[in-house]
């Protein structure tokens, strides 16, 4: 541990120390509006070399402030445009020292504008004291990608083997959509994300500290996903249409921007069939106790999907100080599985048990949310901010599964069917002002979550005599959970030049009812907690480093208490547990980041979790059947190293690298026996893109992921992956056709995932198809000319651990 520690921050120093470039200066200035002196924001600002070749690229701010740093002793062109307005071009001669340009007047052009064609590297992190964005337009391979795929390429994100997101190689964090969490992304967020064109999102945000601001919830953090929002009066949107096989299928996607007077549109929409043919599939389970035995089961399981998702927001500002929004989502998802499998039981005599397994599962799942956001403006400051809101969702989930049985052998289960019904309503109700002085801003705010979740399962046994299916009452029950969160939060944010520092406190109070309605058994849990919370952000010419450490609570959600019992497979028992009760996290960040040439961000992160609630398998001999459940027993903590790094090693070629190194260490109780599990786990995926032309350029990447460790028991094994793609435009900036082939030269894999405990030891294997093949066309259309506003505050529910 000592040596990767040493090794690692040894590193970090190196790429440091090589990062820096003495001997810059920095350019900064305001520009406005020379008719109404009102501040343009995203305006483009390149800083061009006397031999015309771009060094610097960046955009202004809402105030229309910008900032970048070059060379000193160097003369460059400074040029400004944006659309509507005259190209600015301002000459900087031998800079020595900082320069401070003032205001810059840019003058209206009624002329209709040609095309402005910048050469630049636009950057893809930005860093800030709380998190880091990843900007997906500024990259090519966003055309032809999934948001999934494209996941692998953020800073402090990785994508393994099974397609597990973690963040900072940790499971728990929360996804949000466009700044607030969505059950469409929270009940199924890999299958969106696969659906989901890259070509649709403007960026991905990694807030890797969250403020007291936000809900107490999420070890890790916050991924943040924008979609393409032009910023411009009119309309503008994309349609990508794409094909993977041999697994997978169609999908489509799209978005679109309209903006009319004081009205402002936004929608996002996309969905696709997935297809698995049927592939190999296994389970064996060693006893080495007492009573030793071997279970081998071996079958085919083959797989077929579909969903779709359709998001939009509205706002309205009736005017300078009275803002109006309402977002609404809405997803649906259908899952269907064919399990094939022999099972037999061998123990010191033989053969003891065997039978043919027939499952036929099938997963669905829907829902919506409703949010209205409310913004009341000062008029002595624009910045002082009062936003009321109000939220609603409801989401749906049910299973379904047919088992059936042939070819018995001492094997006396009936046939039966299990039933399972989920659901999940939650409204909420917020209060957020915000009050800013000269460089600080002091937030406040109020919040209660009322949640109704539910689940009604029962079991269907067939009869021999009869041939009919019967109600097993012994199997069935009905669940409740009714759960309220109130919590104040106090903020204070200091920003100064180069200097970023925020703190604040969260109270929450949580009360919680659980009911069995058929036992008539009821669990009442009631908590205060209170979080703090503290970031800090430091500038440089050309880096940064920040600092954060944050009290986290991880409440567990309804997947870990619903007490459903799946038995789908009759040697195999998995369940929630409504006994769980929350954990408390302690966090710690420290990060670095470079915009020279060699971009570079680094980070290290700690953690520590008591009461930590995990999935535990325990074996019983008596029956042969292995349970698996949740549990709070256990402790855990971690330490994980991010490295991503961006380099252009010329005009046509482009690399980067994004890894991270993690040591966990879980340890807890199972079934009478302590057991502590500790792993490191390293991850990369490197990256290399050859522009032949602007509309032209092929990659390669390459992908290297674990042995993971997925629970206080259980690892994966490992997964190298190569895939190749281009993308070409056909019509400039308009129509883009893009492809890329995953492991060309292998066609199948065998994921596998390792489980021990006390008294026995399992492996399940399952092959899945490896060489995979994807198409993509991508159009985009319309123009914008003025911003759309939104609200600054909404609701951000993310207090629960799924």
């Amino acid at each position: 541990m000592k040596l990767f520690l040493i090794t690692f921050i040894y590193s970090c120093i190196s790429i440091i120390c090589f990062a820096q470039h003495p001997g810059t200066v920095t350019i900064k200035g305001m520009v406005r509006d020379s008719a109404t002196h009102k501040p343009v924001d995203y305006a483009s600002i390149s800083l061009i070399a006397q031999n015309n070749n771009p060094v610097k690229a960046t955009y202004t701010l809402a105030n229309g402030a910008f900032k970048l740093t070059a060379p000193s002793q160097a003369s460059y062109n400074l040029t400004i445009s944006f659309i509507g307005f005259r190209k600015k071009t301002i000459d900087i001669n031998a800079a020595e020292h900082d320069q401070d340009l003032g205001m810059i007047d840019l003058v209206p052009d009624q002329k209709q504008l040609k095309e402005v064609n910048v050469k630049s590297y636009r950057p893809l992190v930005k860093q800030e004291a709380d998190r880091i964005s990843y900007d997906l337009q500024a990259d090519p391979e966003s055309k032809a990608s999934t948001v999934l795929d494209m996941l692998r390429k953020v800073p402090y994100i990785t994508v393994d083997a099974d397609q597990q997101i973690k963040l900072k190689g940790n499971s728990d964090y929360k996804i949000y959509i466009n700044n607030k969490p969505s059950g469409m992304i929270s009940n199924n967020p890999v299958a969106v994300l696969k659906s989901m064109p890259a070509s649709t999102i403007q960026r991905i945000e990694v807030i890797t500290n969250p403020s007291s601001k936000y809900d107490a919830e999420g070890v890790s953090g916050i991924i943040n996903i924008i979609t393409v929002k032009k910023r411009f009066d009119g309309y503008n949107g994309s349609i990508n249409i794409n094909e993977s096989f041999p697994a997978g299928g169609p999908g489509a996607g799209g978005s679109l921007n309209v903006k009319a007077g004081k009205l402002g549109i936004s929608l996002y929409t996309g969905g696709g069939l997935s297809n698995t043919p049927e592939v190999a599939n296994s389970y064996n389970r060693n006893a080495t106790g007492a009573i030793k035995s071997n279970l081998n089961q071996n079958g085919t399981l083959a797989n077929n999907s579909r969903n779709g998702y359709l998001g939009t927001e509205l706002s309205y500002e009736a005017d300078s100080l009275n803002l109006i929004s309402l977002q609404f989502n809405t997803s649906g998802n259908h899952n269907h599985t064919k399990d094939n499998r022999i099972s037999a039981l061998y123990q010191d005599a033989g053969l003891t048990q065997g039978y043919h397994l027939f499952n036929d599962g099938i997963q669905t799942g829907s829902g919506a949310d409703i949010s209205l956001n409310y913004q009341l403006g000062s008029k002595k400051d624009k910045n002082r901010l009062l936003t009321l809101s109000a939220q609603y969702s409801n989401y749906n989930n049910s299973q379904n599964n047919a088992i059936g049985f042939d070819n018995r052998f001492q094997f006396t289960n009936p046939d039966y069917r299990q039933y399972n019904k989920g659901t999940t309503k939650e409204k909420t109700l917020q209060a957020d002002y915000i009050y800013p002085l000269k460089k600080l801003t002091i937030e406040a705010g109020a919040k209660a979550i009322f949640r109704d979740n539910s689940s009604d399962f029962t079991t269907d046994t067939l009869q021999a005599q009869s041939g009919n299916y019967v109600r097993n009452n012994a199997l069935n029950d009905s669940y409740s959970n009714k759960q309220t969160i109130t919590a104040l939060y106090n903020t204070y944010r200091y920003s100064s030049k180069s200097l970023n520092v925020s703190g604040g406190l969260r109270l929450e109070h949580t009360n919680t009812d659980i009911d069995f309605t058929s036992t008539a058994t009821t669990i009442h849990q009631n908590y205060f907690n209170l979080v703090p919370n503290v970031s800090f952000n430091k500038d440089f010419k050309t880096s940064s480093v920040n600092f954060g450490y944050s009290m986290r609570i991880n409440r567990p959600g309804i997947n870990r208490l619903n007490p459903f019992v799946d038995r789908s497979n009759p040697n195999v028992e998995s369940s929630g547990n409504p006994d769980l009760k929350a954990s408390s996290i302690n966090s710690i960040n420290i990060g670095y980041n470079t915009q020279t040439k060699l971009a570079v961000t680094a980070g290290m992160n700690y953690i520590f979790v008591n009461n930590l609630a995990l999935q535990v398998w325990t074996f019983d001999p008596t029956t042969n059947i292995t349970k698996i459940t949740y549990e709070n027993l256990g402790k855990g903590g971690g330490v994980t190293g991010n490295l991503n790094l961006r380099y252009p090693v010329s005009d046509h070629i482009r690399t980067s690298f994004n890894g991270n190194a993690s040591y966990v260490s879980l340890q807890g109780t199972s079934n009478g026996q302590f057991i502590k599990n500790a792993r490191l786990s390293l991850d990369f995926y490197g990256s290399v893109a050859y522009k032949i032309k602007d509309d032209f350029q092929p990659y390669v990447n390459l992908q290297y992921s674990g042995p993971n460790q997925t629970s206080l028991q259980g690892h994966t094994n490992r997964l190298f992956s190569v895939s190749v793609g281009t993308s070409k435009d056909l019509i400039k900036n308009k129509l883009s056709l893009s492809a890329y082939v995953n492991n060309p030269f292998t066609k199948m894999r065998n994921k596998q995932t390792f489980t021990e405990g006390p008294g026995f030891t399992e492996t399940t294997t399952r092959e899945e198809y490896f060489r995979s093949v994807r198409v993509s066309l991508n159009y985009n259309f319309g123009k914008l000319k003025d911003r759309i506003r939104k609200t600054e505050k909404g609701i951000k529910n993310d207090d629960l651990d799924n």
